[in-house]
């Protein structure tokens, strides 16, 4: 309950526009890597990260309590599992194949095929 209530003011504080460049799930006192340096000094980076974030966690919980749902049923929960798997190499592969909104690096298209 309490991290619904933290999601949804998160939410509404990137729709009002309000969210400070310090909403990353890092800690930006201990950024490193210049990307997360680049998120961090970026408000529009900043929001982005975390709407998206948002999302996912949102995509997270509506399998998890799908999987909740069969309880012991061995199958169900293995369905659960393939599929989730499916459904997240598809995003992968919408992005790798130029049908997502942006072009990934080779780098990042070629994790878990083997590529690398």
């Amino acid at each position: 309950m309490t991290k619904s209530i933290i999601t949804g003011l998160v939410l509404a504080a990137v729709a009002a526009g309000t969210v400070p460049a310090k909403a990353q799930s890092f800690n930006c006192n201990y950024a490193r890597t210049p990307d997360e340096v680049l998120i961090c000094n970026s408000r529009e980076l900043s929001d982005l990260y975390a709407w998206r974030r948002s999302m996912m966690e949102q995509e997270q919980a509506r399998w998890l309590r799908w999987r909740m749902s069969c309880g012991r049923d061995f199958y169900c929960v293995k369905r659960a599992y393939d599929l989730r798997i499916r459904e997240l190499y598809e995003q992968q592969a919408s992005v790798c194949d130029g049908r997502g909104p942006r072009q990934a690096s080779v780098e990042f298209c070629s994790v878990g095929r083997g590529d690398n």
